[in-house]
C-alpha cells in the first residue's frame, strides 16, 4: 500500500490498534508502519510518541529509520514520521508535504479526540523525525503502472474528445459558412424589398398627391353642380310659374271663346285667311 492509499482509505477513520486508550496518535503510527513499511505492530513501541524519539535508536525496530533532528533548514521527505515534544506524552505525524515553514501531515488525536485527518502545522516543539530506511516512494511500482495506465486512459479519452471538439468544430464551420450564405442571400432579398418599399412609398405619396388633385377638383365640380343646381331650381320654378301662367290663359282663351258664336269665329278666320 502506498502513502496515498493509506491516507485514502483512513481519512476521517478512527484507528486503535492496540485497543486501549482509544484512537491515539500512536496506533496511526503503527498502523502505518504496518500497512505501508511492512513492518510489524511491534515496532517503535513505547509508552508515548515523545518516548520513540527520545529513546531512539534504543527502541524496537530502530534498524529500520533514521533519526534526523530539527532544524531551521532541514525539510523532511514523504513518509517521515514526525514527534512532537509536547509535555507529557509528545505528538506524531505522517509527513506528506511542506517547506522550512509549514507542512501538512497525516494525524490522529490532534486536536486531542480527533480521527485521522491531514493537519497543517508549523515546525513549533517538532523535535525531529524518523526515516524509513525502506521509502514508502520506493515501493509503489504497482501502483505508478496504475497510475500510468490510468492517465494514458485519460489521455487517450482526451484526445478522443479533442477528436470529437475538432469535428464539431468543422460541423460548425461548415453550418456557419451555409448560415452565411443564407444570410447574404437574405440580405439581397431584404434590399430588395427595402427598394421595393421605397418604390411603394413613392408611389404612394405621389397618389396622395393625385388624390388630393383629385379631391380639389371634386370639390370645384360640386361647387359647379350646386352653382348650376340652383339655376335650374330658378328655371324650374320659372317653368312652373310660366305653365301656370300658361294654364290660366288657355283657361281664360277658352272662356273667351264661349262667349263668342263659334260659327261666326270660323267664318271670320276663313275670311282673314282667303283675303291673304
Amino acid at each position: 500500500m502506498t502513502l496515498n492509499e493509506y491516507i485514502k482509505k483512513y481519512n476521517g477513520v478512527g484507528i486503535d490498534t492496540d485497543g486501549y486508550y482509544g484512537f491515539q496518535c500512536m496506533d496511526n503510527m503503527h498502523q502505518y508502519c504496518k500497512d505501508v513499511l511492512g513492518l510489524d505492530y511491534s515496532v517503535l513501541a513505547q509508552s508515548d510518541a515523545k518516548s520513540v524519539y527520545m529513546n531512539f535508536p534504543n527502541v524496537p525496530g530502530a534498524t529500520n529509520f533514521t533519526q534526523i533532528k530539527n532544524t531551521t533548514t532541514a525539510v523532511p521527505q514523504v513518509g517521515d514520521l514526525m514527534f512532537w515534544g509536547y509535555a507529557p506524552s509528545g505528538h506524531v505525524a505522517i509527513f506528506v508535504e511542506g517547506d522550512v515553514n509549514t507542512f501538512t501531515s497525516f494525524d490522529q488525536n490532534f486536536p486531542t479526540g480527533s480521527k485521522c485527518h491531514l493537519q497543517e502545522h508549523t515546525y513549533k516543539n517538532v523535535l525531529g523525525w524518523l526515516k524509513p530506511i525502506k521509502s514508502p516512494t520506493q515501493d509503489t511500482t504497482d501502483s505508478l503502472e496504475e497510475e500510468k495506465d490510468a492517465l494514458e486512459k485519460v489521455v487517450k479519452d482526451l484526445k478522443r474528445e479533442l477528436k470529437s471538439l475538432k469535428n464539431d468544430v468543422k460541423d460548425r464551420d461548415t453550418a456557419i459558412e451555409v448560415l452565411n450564405g443564407s444570410l447574404e442571400e437574405k440580405n439581397v432579398h431584404i434590399k430588395e424589398l427595402e427598394d421595393s418599399l421605397t418604390k411603394a412609398v413613392k408611389m404612394a405619396e405621389d397618389s396622395n398627391t393625385d388624390y388630393q388633385e383629385l379631391e380639389t377638383q371634386l370639390i370645384e365640380t360640386n361647387n359647379r353642380l350646386n352653382k348650376q343646381n340652383g339655376v335650374i331650381e330658378r328655371i324650374t320654378a320659372e317653368n312652373t310659374l310660366l305653365h301656370t301662367a300658361n294654364v290660366n290663359l288657355a283657361s281664360a282663351n277658352v272662356k273667351k271663346l264661349d262667349e263668342y258664336d263659334v260659327s261666326e269665329l270660323v267664318k271670320e278666320v276663313l275670311s282673314r285667311i282667303f283675303k291673304k
